[in-house]
């Protein structure tokens, strides 16, 4: 699997090809910023994924906005701290480069 890491820099009109999946582990603030995020791939008519790390006391108002702003259902994939310890140290490296 190619991997990139991309920063918010990259903003509308810069099209990335090739984008698979995304992986989204902070919400943005409007619904308009998420669409955005998550269009990154399936573009031009090809299959994609984006995956969306939510905290347990934003769930009930994450549900509730796709709901209200999407027609597709979600599929909730309940993933366990434990499974992801081996990359805590590239996720926390990534989070300073990025922050």
């Amino acid at each position: 699997m190619n991997v990139e890491f991309l920063y918010l820099y990259y903003r509308r009109g810069i099209d990335i090809p090739n984008i698979d999946c995304v992986i989204l582990y902070d919400l943005p603030k409007n619904i308009r910023t998420y669409t955005h995020r998550i269009g990154r791939t399936a573009r031009a008519g090809k299959f994609g994924r984006s995956i969306t790390m939510v905290e347990k006391e934003r769930l009930i108002m994450f549900r509730i906005t796709i709901k209200t702003y999407r027609r597709n259902k979600l599929k909730p994939l309940n993933i366990r701290k434990e499974n992801f310890s081996f990359m805590l140290n590239d996720y926390q490296k990534a989070l300073e480069i990025f922050s």
